[in-house]
């Protein structure tokens, strides 16, 4: 680990647009191209599905290694740290685009990506897929699809046609969260606790006082809470809380950062105070969990 979290900027080795379809293996052999190998955790500015068709094994996002057997989507936000694991026998499909590729013509779709399908405060970042109503079938067909496309040596009208199939794809994904509860539909709240969300994760470092975000989004406290209970079961200081244990997990397990420089880092002013809230939340303290991670990994 050498300073801060590897940033993953948005790299396209195959034409100038903004997205980018290739399959598993061939995304490993251009591995390369990259500024950290896969295999490592790392941040991503930019998001990315990928959709396992087959097999087993797992996916590491933010401390959690999720396995899957069979076919699985995997929905990583901008902003969160994930890693590959060595699986040769690995087959399908990686999508990986920026989020001015999607708000091109497509207005109000950023946020439904957001709140529907990368929104990892609400949904898993894992999608199975089954083989009710051929659904395996629906989404390899679709992937197919989209990676002829792009695969296309004619590219007219390609981004026009590549950005309608996540859509498309976003459809497929909505309708089966909806099937099994995973979210409400059209919650007349999911405005509000987006700007909330996304407040927070520009501001995290500057404030956890629900009073900030209340006044910031010029809402009530009473409002604010109940929306983000309604989502998350948690009250807007714990949703906040959380968000940022994660962010000091990043920097501790990714980063060779001193304890106290992480605290400045992440909004405290005294590396005491960082510890004490770091251990009422997560049983450990900073250090300790830090060599749980390095321990898990060597």
């Amino acid at each position: 680990m050498k300073g801060e979290i590897v940033n993953v900027d948005f790299v396209n080795s195959f034409s100038h647009g903004e997205f980018v379809v290739t399959t598993i293996s061939d995304f490993f052999e251009n591995e390369s191209l990259y500024n950290v190998q896969p295999y490592i955790p790392h941040r991503l500015t930019f998001f990315a599905i990928v959709f396992f068709t087959g097999g087993k094994g797992s996916h590491s996002i933010d401390f959690t290694d999720f396995k899957y057997e069979g076919a699985s989507l995997f929905f990583i936000c901008k902003g969160q740290l994930h890693a590959f694991e060595k699986n040769e026998a690995a087959q399908g499909y990686v999508v990986y685009f920026t989020e001015e590729f999607i708000n091109k013509n497509i207005k109000g779709l950023s946020d439904k990506l957001y709140y529907k399908m990368f929104n990892y405060a609400l949904n898993s970042p894992q999608l199975p897929i089954s083989e009710l109503d051929n659904a395996r079938k629906d989404a390899t067909s679709l992937f197919d699809i989209m990676y002829h496309e792009y695969s296309r040596p004619d590219d007219i009208c390609q981004e026009e046609i590549i950005r309608g199939l996540l859509g498309v794809l976003l459809s497929f994904v909505e309708r089966i969260q909806t099937k099994n509860n995973m979210f409400l539909t059209d919650h007349q709240g999911h405005a509000l606790f987006l700007k909330l969300q996304k407040m927070i994760d520009e501001k995290l470092f500057e404030s956890r006082t629900s009073h900030f975000y209340c006044e910031n989004l010029n809402v009530s406290y009473r409002k604010l809470n109940a929306v983000c209970k309604e989502f998350t079961d948690m009250t807007v200081r714990q949703f906040i809380d959380e968000r940022l244990v994660l962010e000091i997990k990043r920097y501790l397990a990714h980063c060779d950062f001193s304890i106290k420089e992480i605290c400045y880092k992440t909004g405290f002013d005294e590396p005491t105070n960082m510890t004490k809230f770091f251990k009422c939340h997560t049983g450990m303290s900073p250090k300790e969990f830090r060599l749980t991670v390095s321990h898990k990994h060597s």
